[in-house]
């Protein structure tokens, strides 16, 4: 795997020509760039697909409420419908992910990644739908993803690829990007609580 390479042993870096020992005394580390992409990639199709389950709909949910329907009902039953297709979301693109990257992380760490970032790009689907018109949707998907595209997503993905590998320096010496082992279940629930936010601010947008 080409996407990290520990650094190279103290005694061959002492025989390199100078020029080439400060980088023979740092580890090639990509996978900082993959997690960006994978939560990019995730954030935007998430966006896209929640931001039908309101945005499509705001004059049917006018009317009904103003006939006497409840929007927490209405809201939650919503959400509920949208579950399978977040399973379903979420288990084809960590299909799609392990096939054209060498991963590390077991499938089941991956796919609780991929499906977490989507709860999290659905709430927001949710609160553009409901305050930009269905024309300019799109366009502030793009927006928000590239704005808002979670940075715990990363970190976890970082910490489940960066774990199982040999090199001495990840097991002895802090990770970079200020990023720790210990933070792998708090990144988890940042992101969360990230999708929560997002949703109350739908519920009371609508």
């Amino acid at each position: 795997d080409d996407d990290y390479i520990g650094k190279a042993p103290i005694e061959i870096c002492e025989i390199m020509p100078f020029i080439h020992i400060p980088i023979c005394l740092q580890a090639k580390d990509l996978i900082q760039f993959v997690g960006v992409f994978m939560a990019l990639v995730v954030t935007s199709a998430g966006i896209s697909a929640g931001s039908s389950t309101f945005g499509y709909e705001k004059v049917v949910y006018w009317r009904d409420t103003s006939a006497g329907m409840r929007t927490i009902p209405y809201f939650l039953a919503k959400i509920i419908a949208n579950i399978p297709r977040l399973i379903i979301a979420a288990l084809v693109f960590s299909l799609a992910f392990i096939i054209f990257y060498s991963n590390r992380a077991s499938f089941l760490q991956i796919y609780i990644i991929v499906l977490i970032i989507y709860i999290n790009a659905w709430a927001m689907g949710y609160f553009i739908s409901v305050i930009v018109p269905k024309e300019k949707i799109s366009l502030f998907g793009i927006g928000f993803a590239l704005a808002w595209a979670p940075r715990w997503a990363i970190e976890a993905f970082y910490l489940k690829e960066l774990e199982p590998r040999p090199w001495d320096e990840i097991k002895t010496e802090p990770l970079r990007h200020t990023y720790s082992f210990d933070n792998y279940t708090q990144c988890l629930l940042n992101i969360l609580s990230i999708a929560l936010g997002w949703a109350v601010l739908a519920f009371f947008a609508i």
